[in-house]
């Protein structure tokens, strides 16, 4: 496992940081690495369990819209899609 680049993780925890008190990234990079970044372990272990459990009971449930409408790749290096998961 790594850190995801500097400016890709500032881009996130900023916007992240503007809503929420605590959060954790996880992401797969272009090559198949898995990046992540937390602000707070102990949030982040719970966080992560949480969401594991929640993937395993909804699995066949969860409903992704995606929003790339202001997708640019040039800009943002490709971290700019956005999803709203619904369960």
């Amino acid at each position: 496992m790594r850190k995801m680049g500097d400016k890709s993780l500032k881009y996130i925890k900023n916007s992240l940081s503007e809503h929420f008190d605590n959060y954790v990234v996880v992401a797969i990079d272009r090559e198949g690495n898995l990046v992540w970044d937390y602000n707070n372990w102990m949030v982040a272990v719970m966080l992560m369990e949480r969401a594991k459990d929640i993937i395993e009971d909804n699995g066949d449930n969860v409903e992704i819209i995606w929003d790339d409408e202001n997708d640019d790749d040039d800009e943002d290096g490709g971290w700019g899609e956005e999803a709203l998961v619904k369960l």
